[in-house]
């Protein structure tokens, strides 16, 4: 008799998984799609949905080679993004390459198209708005409670973009920005609800004053955080 037990996953297969992950939230946070990819760089969809969905043993996902050529493509994008990030999650994640800004001998701050902004958020600031113009259902807001320290912390941006009804489901587990029918905006991890078509949002910081969960919640939206920075 077969056992019908789930094969265990090894470090080696949850490795794969990740550096998957990471594969995928690179290309999305270019603004790109698997077929923009192919046709602005040569990277056909079937390469890419080997990279970004492994799993046989001809499959083993993003390569060396591999990544040395995805990391080239993305900065062609506007996009850094280091290949021992892509390979390992070490060195440098995606983040757009803003233009370096030299403080005033005087003060820090500088004005941009008539917006006062300060030294030290204003790279910060021309990462938004090329990830904004990258994605347009992109979604970046200032995090504002300790639900989610140490992950994400008050006074921390992030972004991501938009999911819709049933494409919301495939987010479980995930750190999000969501919306929720009462149009209240908060950065949870996503869980599933008791009942149909709705969702958990939880804190995970036991120490938070925060509600530890939102049960049965229903949500316009949600938005798989991809983008990540701390000020200063």
């Amino acid at each position: 008799m077969q056992s019908t037990k789930a094969p265990k996953k090894t470090a080696n297969s949850s490795s794969m998984l990740e550096k998957a992950k990471r594969t995928k939230s690179a290309r999305q946070f270019a603004g790109l799609t698997r077929e923009e990819m192919n046709t602005r760089h040569d990277i056909p969809p079937s390469t890419l949905r080997g990279w970004e969905s492994p799993g046989s043993l001809r499959n083993q996902g993003l390569t060396l080679k591999g990544a040395q050529r995805l990391a080239n493509a993305l900065q062609k994008e506007g996009v850094l993004c280091s290949v021992e990030w892509l390979m390992e999650g070490t060195g440098v994640g995606p983040q757009f390459m803003a233009p370096s800004i030299e403080a005033d001998a005087e003060s820090t701050q500088k004005i941009t198209n008539g917006t006062l902004l300060w030294g030290p958020y204003l790279a910060i600031q021309n990462e938004i708005l090329c990830f904004e113009k990258n994605n347009p259902d992109a979604i970046v807001m200032m995090v504002s409670d300790n639900g989610l320290t140490p992950f994400y912390s008050p006074g921390e941006y992030v972004g991501g973009i938009k999911k819709y009804q049933k494409n919301i489901a495939a987010l479980i587990g995930s750190y999000c920005i969501v919306e929720t029918s009462t149009q209240e905006i908060l950065v949870r991890k996503l869980c599933l609800g008791k009942k149909a078509d709705t969702f958990t949002l939880v804190c995970e910081n036991q120490t938070s004053i925060e509600q530890p969960s939102l049960t049965n919640v229903k949500l316009n939206w949600a938005a798989p955080i991809i983008w990540h920075r701390k000020p200063g």
